[in-house]
This record gives structure tokens, C-alpha cells and sequence, in this order.
């Protein structure tokens, strides 16, 4: 992967940058290695958002890959796709909403390559091929130059990867190019982000994420474990569970580590 591939890939719409920030359109910046794309990002200075386009940072190898949980992991080089994709909102929508239209976007993409069958959106934000990882990604929201932009990182298993705390992992396959991948995921989250509305986007990641609807899960909430069973998405993204006698939302920002158990005999809130 170099900047003369991903400008063949990406097209003419996105232009190369280097040192410089200075642009009028989307753009992308390529990097042979670095710790983390995420971290790089946080670097960057305020003049790379005096432009209002998509800013795309992509990275050969990442050393220092660090996910939502701070779990690391390692990829020989070539094997795992990283970017991270700086776009600015020009459709406000509830921050739960964003991991579920991204997650989306990875669905219907890496379906033109694997297929339906075995793929499957895992609330809040990763993407399962069978039972292991084949994706994940992080979102981040900040204010600049009177734009409110959203920072999301992605990491997708082209080939295969290691994960340090050993669970498994899943990849695409070693026949794609990472800039295919790269096309492909950047142009249907753009897309998905401009014409998605709310009712349908939640509809479609109702149809590719079982767990969120029927299932017996856990999850860490305030130092302790907790369980109950999934019973649908709320309009903010959050996920509907019965716990006991009640049903309460669990929202992105204060949970961690959900794990679908098993079905459950109950799936819906009023049910």
C-alpha cells in the first residue's frame, strides 16, 4: 500500500496530502507506520479542520493499535486494513446512532465479499464472522473552525490477525486489496451518513444484528457484571433489555464488554 495505490483506488474526488493541511475537498493522508491512527489524529492540528471535506488518515502498519476497551493487537503487515475517517456532520444525529450506521455500512460491504449467511452486526460496534471479530471501530466527537466533526477509526482483518488477549479473530480474505476494502468501506459510510434516515437505518441494523433482539446477554456496567435478555433498538441506538420484571436502555457510553449468551424465550419490551 502506498499513496500512488490509494490515489488509483480512492479517485480523483480525493487528493493527497503530505505536510501541509491546506486543501479544498476531501483528502487523505497516507503513513508507512505509526502507533496508533487514532492517536495521530488527536496530534493534528487545528488547521486540519479549517476545510469542511472528509479527511482520511490510512497507515501501512500500526504498531500500537489500541481498541474501545484499550485491548492491543498485532497484525503482520499487509493483513489488517487501519484508518480512521474524519468527516464533518452535516446531519445531526443522536451519538448512539453513529457505531450502528458505521457497523451498517460494514455490513453491507464485506456482504458483497462473504456474503449474508455468516456475518453479523454485534452492538454497539463490531462486526462478527461466524463468532469471531472481523472489525471493529471507535467514534469520537469534537467541535472545530465551527464544524462539529466525527472522528472514527476502523480496523477490518483483511488477512489474518492476532489478538494479544487471545480471542479470535476472523478475517476477509487475503485475495482483496486492502485499497479495495479501503474504497468500498469509505464510500458507503459517506453515502449511508447523507441519506440514511433514522426509522430505516435502525430497521436494517435490526435485520443484521441477532443479538439485539431475542438474546441473553451480560455486560459490565459500574465495576459489576449484569445480565438480562435484548429486546430491540430505541430511537437513540441504545439497546433494549428486560431485567427482572422491568426493561431498561443501555446506551453506548455506559456500558462495556457486552456478551450475547444464549436465547431467550422473551423478545419484546411489551412482551
Amino acid at each position: 500500500m502506498n499513496v500512488q495505490s490509494l490515489t488509483e483506488e480512492l479517485g480523483s474526488s480525493w487528493v493527497a496530502l503530505d505536510e501541509s493541511f491546506s486543501r479544498s475537498g476531501p483528502a487523505f493522508i497516507f503513513r508507512p507506520e505509526l502507533d496508533s491512527t487514532w492517536k495521530e489524529v488527536q496530534r493534528w492540528p487545528s488547521e486540519a479542520w479549517m476545510d469542511p471535506h472528509p479527511l482520511l488518515l490510512v497507515v501501512d502498519e500500526q504498531t500500537q493499535g489500541v481498541g474501545r476497551l484499550k485491548r492491543r493487537w498485532s497484525a503482520r503487515k499487509g493483513a489488517s486494513l487501519t484508518f480512521n475517517l474524519v468527516m464533518p456532520i452535516e446531519r445531526e444525529r443522536s451519538p448512539g446512532l453513529w457505531p450502528l450506521l458505521v457497523g451498517w455500512s460494514q455490513w453491507r460491504t464485506y456482504a458483497t465479499w462473504v456474503g449474508h449467511r455468516d456475518l453479523e452486526i454485534k452492538w454497539p460496534n463490531d462486526i462478527l464472522m461466524g463468532e469471531s471479530k472481523l472489525s471493529g471501530i471507535l467514534t469520537a466527537f469534537f467541535r472545530s473552525r465551527g464544524h462539529s466533526w466525527l472522528n472514527l477509526g476502523l480496523g477490518v482483518n483483511v488477512g489474518p490477525v492476532e489478538v494479544e488477549d487471545g480471542s479470535s479473530s476472523s478475517c476477509l480474505g487475503e485475495h482483496l486489496r486492502r485499497e479495495q476494502v479501503l474504497e468500498a468501506l469509505v464510500d458507503a459510510i459517506l453515502e449511508d451518513a447523507r441519506s440514511l434516515e433514522e426509522e430505516d437505518l435502525l430497521a436494517r441494523v435490526a435485520q443484521a444484528c441477532p443479538m439485539c433482539q431475542g438474546a441473553e446477554i451480560t455486560w459490565e456496567e459500574g465495576g459489576s457484571v449484569h445480565s438480562g435478555s435484548t429486546c430491540g433498538l430505541d430511537p437513540s441506538g441504545a439497546l433494549w433489555v428486560r431485567v427482572g420484571d422491568g426493561v431498561r436502555a443501555l446506551s453506548v457510553s455506559e456500558v462495556s464488554r457486552v456478551r450475547r449468551e444464549r436465547w431467550s424465550e422473551r423478545s419484546t419490551p411489551n412482551g
